[in-house]
């Protein structure tokens, strides 16, 4: 019987990640980092191994990171990374944990190229094209922050390969890396290929408004620059893409726009799912079994 319960409270935390990953990429943020904290529940109170605990609170780390918690998103690390790496696959890929620290370090301006460099090597060990193609990137945006253009242009252009390799569109990576080589001078008919980034089905709006302010079309670079404040702001403060929206915030700034008005999260208005308020009545009555059980212990070392 424990061990059947175990398995539905594993595949329970499996699939609260992926409901948070999805939730992630509807930019429902709120939504998302409270299903993170149910599987942090779960993990912690189901008795389903390390593995998942581990996996659970990266995933809470990650939403953390996205908001800005800076303080909190540390504390959630140092819980997590002394716990090791060696999970399964289907939990866990290598590198996946540095490249989220490593980008947690970069939106505060404390990334060290160490901090890539080891990341990459436990990616390319785990052969993740997936966390390699994010390495690249996010090393393209750090060098670009450094005015570093050829080095930016370099990261982004394999990002993108990596993901044309793998079938797929890197919306940013490729606007980033119209940026870097339209200021190297490398970029032929640069509205053109603005245009056609921004006819992607989800432009990469703030490196768009970017690309455009570079071009010297401000109507363009409003434009992008109000989507990309729009989006970073998801469900409102406090569950915004904090780095995002600050970066967003500059560029309407410097174009002289005004910063739109915007409410901020009305949790009144948050949907639950159709099997929320089970999982929360599962997750109350293992917390109510784990201090019973707590308490029980204590009785009998009492009587000891």
């Amino acid at each position: 019987m424990r061990r059947s319960h175990s398995l539905s409270h594993r595949l329970c935390r499996g699939c609260l990640t992926n409901i948070a990953i999805n939730l992630t990429a509807q930019n429902r943020l709120a939504k998302a980092e409270n299903t993170c904290l149910r599987a942090v529940d779960i993990a912690l109170l189901g008795g389903i191994g390390k593995s998942h605990i581990f996996r659970a609170r990266l995933d809470y780390f990650k939403s953390l990171s996205i908001f800005g918690q800076w303080e909190e998103a540390e504390d959630v690390w140092q819980l997590l990374d002394p716990m090791g790496r060696q999970w399964s696959r289907s939990v866990y890929r290598p590198g996946m944990a540095e490249n989220l620290y490593a980008r947690f370090l970069f939106w505060q301006g404390k990334l060290q190229e160490v901090n890539l460099i080891n990341a990459e090597q436990l990616a390319k060990k785990g052969k993740d094209r997936r966390t390699i193609r994010s390495l690249h990137r996010l090393r393209g945006q750090w060098r670009l922050e450094q005015v570093q253009w050829e080095s930016a242009t370099n990261s982004f252009l394999e990002a993108v390969l990596i993901a044309r390799a793998m079938g797929q569109k890197d919306e940013e990576a490729e606007a980033f890396l119209a940026l870097t080589k339209l200021h190297l001078k490398q970029l032929p008919d640069p509205h053109h290929i603005a245009e056609q980034l921004a006819s992607a089905k989800e432009p990469a709006h703030r490196p768009l408004a970017e690309l455009w302010l570079a071009i010297g079309n401000h109507e363009q670079a409003t434009k992008h620059a109000l989507a990309a404040y729009k989006w970073a702001w998801a469900d409102g403060e406090p569950y915004v893409h904090r780095y995002e929206l600050n970066k967003a915030r500059a560029l309407l700034e410097q174009l002289n726009i005004p910063i739109p008005d915007l409410p901020p999260y009305d949790p009144a208005k948050e949907e639950k799912f159709p099997w929320e308020d089970e999982l929360v009545a599962a997750i109350e009555e293992l917390r109510a079994k784990a201090e019973a059980e707590k308490a029980a212990d204590g009785q009998a070392e009492d009587w000891q």
